[in-house]
Parts: C-alpha cells; sequence; structure tokens
C-alpha cells in the first residue's frame, strides 16, 4: 500500500496534531492476512489516500479503523486514545462504504438521520441538521424517496450526508 499526502503549503501541517495513528495492525481471515504490519499515522484536517492493488487490504484496514472489524495484533489510536477495543459508534468515526450501504426501506432523510437518532439528539435538532444537508448536497425535493428512486450519484450524495451529518473527527471513503 502506498501513502499519498496532500499539502496546500509547505510546513502546513507541521504544528497539527495526529487524529489517527495505526501502529503494526494485523488482520486474518484464517490463514490469509489480509492486513500485515500496517503503520501509518494522519494528522488533523490531512487528506490521506490508500492506494494498492485490488485485494491488498485496504478496505480491511478502513474497516478495522471503523471499528466493524476487531484487529488481531497492533494499536489503533483515535485522538491519542487507544480504541481497539472500543464500539464504532463511540469512535467518532464515519465510514462511506463502496457499496454505500443505504437502509432500502427508509427514505433519504431517514437515511441521514439515521446516526443522529441513534445519538439521542432532540428531534429539532435532527431536522436542523438533516435540512442543512438536504441544502449542502443538493437533495432538496429528494427527502421522501427511496434509494432505489435515486439516481447512483444521488445514492452517492446521500450516504456522503448520513455521514457527514454526524460531524466526524475521521470520515473514511472506500472507493470514492
Amino acid at each position: 500500500m502506498d501513502r499519498k499526502i496532500k499539502k496546500t503549503r509547505e510546513g502546513e501541517n507541521n504544528n497539527r496534531k495526529i487524529c489517527l495513528e495505526v501502529r503494526n495492525v494485523v488482520k486474518r481471515f484464517g490463514n490469509v492476512t489480509a492486513v500485515n504490519g500496517v503503520s501509518l499515522k494522519i494528522k488533523e484536517r490531512e487528506i490521506f489516500s490508500l492506494l494498492g492493488p485490488s485485494g491488498c487490504g485496504k478496505t480491511t484496514l478502513l474497516r478495522l479503523i471503523a471499528g466493524l472489524e476487531s484487529l488481531d495484533e497492533g494499536d489503533i489510536l483515535i485522538d491519542n486514545t487507544l480504541v481497539n477495543n472500543t464500539p464504532p459508534y463511540k469512535r467518532n468515526c464515519s465510514i462511506v462504504f463502496q457499496q454505500l450501504a443505504l437502509f432500502p426501506h427508509m427514505t433519504v432523510d431517514e437515511n441521514i438521520a439515521f446516526g443522529l437518532e441513534r445519538k439521542k439528539m432532540p428531534k429539532a435538532d435532527i431536522r436542523r441538521k438533516v435540512k442543512a444537508m438536504l441544502i449542502l448536497m443538493q437533495l432538496e425535493g429528494m427527502e421522501n424517496r427511496r434509494p432505489q428512486q435515486l439516481s447512483g450519484g444521488q445514492q452517492q450524495r446521500v450516504a456522503l450526508a448520513r455521514s457527514l451529518v454526524l460531524r466526524p473527527n475521521i470520515l473514511l471513503l472506500d472507493e470514492p
């Protein structure tokens, strides 16, 4: 896996704190080692691209960071806190999957509100935040549609809105 970091100005990243650290992470599925000793540090507001051939473990690493898979070895720290055994909803990290994973039985509005409702946010705050996301993602007028009634690009924007509305410290995008 190659690492590519984009900086807008030379030296701009030097004083930023590390928001994600992966230390010697290993994940095996039976006899197959999907992630083998990966280490990386990503600073706040840094844009990081994880590149590699199909099947090399990129998605598995994202799932480990998000807490959707348990690691076999190593450590993952978010905001300098060890999160190896922290459930996904407590990591302040959000992921947009390659397959989007929208709930087909829910409307656009309900899909975007889902994470906020899980956090037991007041309904008025949920409405306000969802409306702001609908505007930001140019989905106004589509809030009552179901995912199968949307184009692929619209579905992708709903999935992104569902992640962004949570205001995560870390946003993981799998095959964006």
